[in-house]
């Protein structure tokens, strides 16, 4: 194994616990976090604002174990819902993993996961965010030098917002994405080395 990445909200990552996961084999860590704006995690996970601070300490702490070594990459994942879906917002939580010194920031997109409908309606995306994702594409496309998403993610997101098809010579989606919406999942699925059948020849998944 070259690599073990750890996945976290950053909450309990302290000192003592990246010590010990370092010294495990850890080399990267890659924070949840939909936003550095206090109101927005509020409104997405409920993070107090005392909570949120101590995550981007956290944060801080492991780009500095970075710095010293002991870490190979730090970055964030970060869920695009209603309560993010801005340009502001975006370009904030940009500027912010630039100024940390991360090596990428990879947004996921939410349609509904079964929470969104049950218990947050508001952070469900829909037609009425397809121009601002646009604008976030558009910004990408001109102005960012982080690891991040591609400009096409954000135009295929707006599309599929819009309703409509999925179009694989197109997609933005890379292959550690994919989209669930209104319970149908949307995928790229990209194949190195394509073997096709015959003419008459049905391919199927199974």
């Amino acid at each position: 194994v070259n690599e073990v990445v750890m996945i976290t909200n950053g909450l309990l990552l302290d000192n003592k616990h990246l010590d010990d996961y370092c010294e495990q084999g850890l080399t990267g860590v890659t924070f949840s976090l939909d936003s550095t704006d206090e109101q927005t995690c509020k409104d997405t996970r409920d993070i107090s604002e005392k909570t949120l601070a101590k995550i981007l300490r956290n944060i801080h702490l492991v780009v500095n174990a970075k710095s010293d070594g002991k870490l190979r990459e730090v970055g964030m994942n970060v869920v695009i819902s209603g309560a993010n879906c801005n340009l502001e917002d975006i370009q904030r939580t940009m500027d912010f993993a630039l100024s940390e010194g991360l090596d990428f920031v990879k947004f996921q997109p939410i349609f509904d996961d079964g929470y969104v409908t049950r218990n947050s309606p508001q952070l469900k995306l829909s037609a009425i965010h397809a121009d601002e994702i646009r604008k976030i594409g558009n910004w990408i496309s001109e102005s960012t030098t982080l690891d991040t998403n591609t400009a096409d993610f954000w135009f295929t997101l707006a599309s599929l917002t819009e309703g409509r098809t999925l179009v694989g010579g197109t997609c933005g989606i890379d292959d550690y994405q994919s989209i669930l919406m209104n319970g149908e999942t949307k995928f790229c699925y990209w194949v190195d080395d394509p073997v096709y059948g015959k003419v008459d020849e049905v391919l199927t998944t199974d």
